[in-house]
Parts: C-alpha cells; structure tokens; sequence
C-alpha cells in the first residue's frame, strides 16, 4: 500500500513533467542524496578516477522522471530499489562504453577547444586510456564523431554541455539560460545521455 510520501512523490513527478519548476526543485531535493549515497558506493576506484557521482545521479534523475509512469512500483521502497538498480547499470553501462572505445571525450575534453569557442576541463588524475594510445587519426575520428554529435543538441542542452566544459557552475548557467539550478543540472544529464548514446552506437 502507497504511504504518504511516496503518494506525494507521485505528485511531485507529475507536476515536474508538467513543467512546475518548483515540484523538479522539491523532487530533487528529496531524491537527489538518496541515490548519490547510491552511486558512491557502486563506484569503483577506478571509475572515480574519470566520473563524478554527480553526474551519474543526474543521469539516474533523468531516468526516474522519464521511466515513472511505466514502472509497477507501489511504494518507497521498491522505488529506492529501482533507482539503486538504475544507478548500477547506469555506472556499468558507461564503463563498458569507455572500454569499448577508448575515449574520454565526454570527461577529459578532447575535443578541441578552438573549434568550438571553449577551453574544455581536463581533470587532474585522470586515467590512461585503455589499450594503445589514439593516433592522430583515430583523435581526428573521434572529434569529428564529437562534433557531429554535438550539432544532435538543442541551442539551450548545447550551451549548458559548454558552459561545464568551460568550468562553469551550474549556477551560473542557470542564470544566464533562465532555468532553474536544478532543471540545468537535468538538461547536463540529458544532453550527456544523448551524446554517450550517439558516440557508442
């Protein structure tokens, strides 16, 4: 049976896809540290060393406002579950993609900065790329695939991929777009999502 907080968290969800600002503020508010817990325990040391917990929470986040309404869920704990669930295949699925193409552009910035107007971020302790090291033509394949996938974006996803890759807070993004901080954080998600989608086909 439905408790109380998992009926309001129903709410919630409906309201947000209906495009109440507020509701994704309190959804998120209320969710978003359950599954970073989550996913910081699933992460490996070694994916720590190339992703940020953030980012996959927010990737979680995404799923759980799109999924929802297909979901036999009925309480907050079967929720929890499932988002748990999602967070585990959401860390292997992106490992598996990495290994599988051996770049890091979504994480070290490979893409260069003078064709699209931004200095990209390049962590620090980033680890070494699977296997051989590109050569300059699979780097200039790798670009373009980037830069193809990039074009795939709407204006507004676009200019929140950049502004992170420049360095910049969500915050700030959010003011210069006119969202809200949290409804930014969820466009990064998505557009992330898209383009990982894209690049491992």
């Amino acid at each position: 049976m439905a408790t109380a907080e998992f009926t309001r968290t129903v709410e919630l969800l409906r309201a947000a896809q209906a495009g109440d600002d507020a509701s994704l503020r309190r959804l998120v508010e209320r969710y978003r540290p359950r599954i970073l817990e989550r996913v910081r325990r699933l992460m490996s040391q070694n994916v720590r060393r190339w992703a940020e917990s953030v980012d996959f929470a927010q990737m979680v986040l995404v799923d759980f406002l799109s999924e929802y309404e297909r979901l036999e869920i009925e309480d907050e704990k079967s929720l929890m579950r499932w988002l748990t669930a999602v967070a585990r295949n959401t860390i292997r699925d992106e490992a598996r993609r990495r290994r599988a193409r051996g770049i890091d552009t979504l994480i070290d910035g490979s893409l260069p900065a003078a064709d699209h107007g931004f200095e990209p971020i390049r962590r620090s302790g980033t680890a070494s790329r699977v296997g051989t090291p590109p050569s300059h033509a699979d780097r200039s394949e790798q670009n373009a695939r980037l830069h193809e996938a990039l074009t795939c974006l709407s204006p507004e996803s676009l200019a929140v991929v950049r502004g992170r890759m420049a360095g910049r807070t969500f915050r700030d993004i959010a003011g210069s777009i006119g969202k809200s901080e949290n409804a930014t954080q969820l466009i990064h998600a998505r557009a992330l999502r898209k383009l990982g989608q894209i690049l491992g086909d």
